[in-house]
């Protein structure tokens, strides 16, 4: 192991040479000349493959829709997770939080709760304060991943923004999901201060917060027809409001379907 001393530092592979930083510093060792790969790091250099797919689909139909960078640390946990799950076991992700230093139990006392009939609900709260912000923007992402075909199916995207001067009444979204792939509900808010009709978002990431609220595995496949003259609806997303508990003053959220 050396330390490098030159006024340009390197990172990653040069030519015969390996170069990282440790404590803030820059050193370089000597690649080796011939890697021995066993039948048990060939295994896990085929399971890190996979789940390092299956976790950029999930940030492909979701972080575009978030107002917040991607950054290392979180493409490094969502892998991790990923990674945790057995097989063709569901990863674990509900509750994972894009903004690792400010989680939604952060802005709503009472969790959003997704219930069996596909409804998302924000209770009626009080709202803590955010500084000096005057509103909190909600998004909600509906997205449908394949993790057999290796397509984002479908994503939704739905936005209110709550005054804050005034008392918040709840909020809930319902829907019916596409046929095929995992669902993932990401429930997205951010804080923003109105100056001359303008909204202007605060980039204090105390004051933004982004997590997945609800992983729905993917159904069982259908049973074939057994009359080859059968026809077959496809599958669609769509709002569906009917026969729900409450509704509050302050709408319901509009879904914007999204096919990929």
């Amino acid at each position: 192991m050396g330390k490098q001393i030159s006024i340009i530092k390197f990172t990653g592979r040069v030519c015969n040479l390996i170069g990282y930083r440790r404590g803030g510093e820059y050193f370089f060792r000597s690649a080796p000349e011939k890697v021995r790969r066993t039948t048990a790091t060939r295994r896990a250099s085929r399971a890190f493959g996979i789940a390092s797919g299956k976790a950029a689909l999930i940030r492909r139909a979701i972080m575009p829709h978030l107002h917040m960078p991607q950054t290392a640390a979180v493409v490094n946990r969502l892998q991790r997770i990923v990674m945790r799950s057995r097989g063709g076991e569901p990863p674990q992700l509900e509750g994972f939080r894009f903004n690792t230093y400010t989680g939604l139990e952060k802005i709503f006392r009472q969790a959003p709760v997704f219930t069996a009939d596909n409804v998302l609900r924000i209770p009626p709260q009080t709202l803590p304060a955010y500084g000096k912000a005057t509103h909190l923007e909600l998004s909600v992402i509906i997205t449908r991943i394949n993790f057999s075909t290796g397509k984002v199916e479908e994503t939704d995207v739905a936005g209110e923004t709550i005054d804050l001067s005034q008392p918040f009444k709840g909020l809930e979204l319902g829907f019916t999901a596409p046929a095929q792939g995992m669902l993932l509900v990401t429930l997205q808010a951010r804080a923003g201060i109105l100056c001359n009709g303008r909204i202007t978002y605060l980039s204090d990431r105390r004051y933004m917060a982004a997590d997945i609220v609800a992983v729905l595995p993917a159904p069982e496949p259908a049973a074939k027809a057994k009359n080859k003259g059968s026809k077959h609806s496809s599958s669609r997303t769509f709002v569906s409001f009917s026969d729900m508990p409450y509704k509050p003053e302050q709408g319901r959220l509009p879904l914007v379907s999204r096919r990929e």
